[in-house]
């Protein structure tokens, strides 16, 4: 239970990104911005890193819910980006999935499938991708936790 679900805010108060982490992920995007505005943008900045640093201010965190194990983060997380709504949708958040699970547009059925043979790929590529293999079955748990919760 050490999941936490957090919501940047621009400098105007306006809610544009919703995730969920542990640790000091919610900060990490803030520290991404200013890598790209110094001119270092790090391998793994996404698109809302790039608007981040394109708005040149820093981004207030404001911690959701914590607490929480991976299934409820993921149902807080898929509640709150519905609550503030991304742009495609009508909102003002920057996040491209509506949360949740990760697997977007895909029926639930399906998910429990997916994953597995997501992990059974992993495992038949070799010892070098066990720990992939265990990130994909530990993935494949929380599904069913989550499909469990629903």
């Amino acid at each position: 239970m050490n999941y936490y679900v957090y919501l940047l805010r621009d400098a105007d108060g306006v809610a544009r990104y919703v995730g969920k982490g542990t640790g000091r992920r919610a900060g990490y995007h803030n520290r991404v911005a200013a890598a790209i505005l110094a001119g270092e943008p790090p391998p793994r900045a996404s698109r809302v890193h790039r608007r981040m640093a394109a708005d040149g201010r820093s981004f207030a965190v404001e911690i959701v819910a914590s607490g929480l194990d991976q299934p409820e983060a993921y149902a807080v997380e898929a509640r709150t980006i519905a609550r503030y709504r991304r742009e495609i949708d009508g909102g003002s958040l920057w996040n491209v999935l509506a949360g949740g699970e990760g697997f977007q547009g895909v029926p639930r059925a399906e998910w429990r499938v997916i994953a597995q043979a997501v992990a059974d790929a992993k495992r038949a590529a070799g010892s070098d991708k066990l720990a992939a293999a265990k990130a994909a079955e530990t993935k494949r748990r929380n599904l069913q936790r989550t499909e469990a919760l629903l």
